[in-house]
């Protein structure tokens, strides 16, 4: 069996003592995770499937509504923190859209993606050289299939929810919690749910996490780490409790190998492949599980 932890939205934003209080525990035992980061955050982002349309609580709240963008190199605290973490073998960055605006990969403008990607690569290879960057997460696990191919066109494995792949014929049979090798030579990985979540009861969260490590063979835990803050707190409540408890699990499991995205191989091969990305796997560009009904299946904002 294995794990792999992903927590979304590492930026400028982002603290180490923040990142440090819910991972170190994995961190001493030699463990690692993946950290999908935001190569320059836009302050200014409304959630629009939220009642109300507020701003994206990622976003601290002195910042938020204002309209810039925060490249996460000039945090360089959290850089030399987290490339000293990734020389351990401790972390895999993942490029987690460019600057999070509302669903920016589901679009179908071509030029927008690869401007996108390529400017949010070497924004994240500048701040962190020491990290792995070969696993692409969307900013609100929204993607399109013109973004999903320009993605692979890249390089990039992808992490995403079933329902972007639900239109496409080849892959509407996968279901969450699924990794496979594809024909184009990269790795797709599905996970539908935020397991952890500050629209729930904490205890709830812990128990739909224990049912998850029971019932699944590749467990890919989706963490906001911002969520255990909620709102920007210092301090910590129940829900990091119940985090705690669950990450004593994980550590209690023989069985179980927690691993990276670029580190799970021995994945079955998927038939079935976009047409489009398959063209490009020599020359890459340069730039049925129903979740718990308390599970955050959204992007959990």
């Amino acid at each position: 069996m294995k794990a792999i932890i992903r927590d979304d939205d590492t930026s400028f934003f982002t603290s180490p003592t923040a990142l440090e209080r819910l991972y170190q525990p994995l961190w001493d035992r030699g463990l690692p995770l993946c950290l999908a980061a935001i190569p320059s955050q836009c302050a200014n982002v409304h959630v629009d499937y939220r009642p109300g349309r507020p701003i994206d609580p990622s976003i601290p709240p002195p910042y938020r509504g204002l309209d810039e963008e925060y490249p996460i190199v000039d945090n360089q605290e959290l850089c030399a923190f987290l490339n000293e973490k990734a020389r351990q073998g401790l972390v895999e960055i993942c490029l987690h859209g460019f600057s999070h605006t509302y669903m920016e990969f589901l679009s179908d403008d071509t030029r927008l993606i690869e401007r996108k990607l390529t400017q949010g690569k070497q924004i994240l290879q500048a701040a962190f050289p020491d990290a792995p960057l070969t696993t692409f997460v969307a900013p609100y696990d929204r993607i399109s299939q013109t973004a999903m191919e320009i993605v692979f066109d890249f390089g990039f494995d992808l992490c995403t929810k079933t329902e972007n792949l639900t239109s496409l014929p080849a892959w509407s049979h996968i279901g969450p919690y699924q990794g496979y090798q594809l024909r184009n030579g990269r790795k797709l990985f599905t996970s539908d749910e935020y397991l952890f979540t500050h629209r729930e009861d904490p205890d709830v969260c812990l128990q739909n996490a224990r049912r998850r490590l029971e019932s699944e063979s590749l467990l890919i835990v989706n963490n906001h780490y911002w969520i255990f803050y909620f709102d920007w707190s210092d301090s910590v409540g129940a829900l990091h409790e119940s985090w705690r408890v669950f990450v004593d699990d994980l550590l209690a499991r023989p069985d179980l190998q927690i691993t990276t995205f670029a580190r799970c191989d021995d994945l079955p091969l998927e038939p079935g492949d976009l047409a489009h990305s398959a063209q490009h796997v020599d020359e890459p560009r340069t730039g049925s599980h129903a979740p718990p009904a308390a599970a955050q299946t959204g992007g959990g904002a």
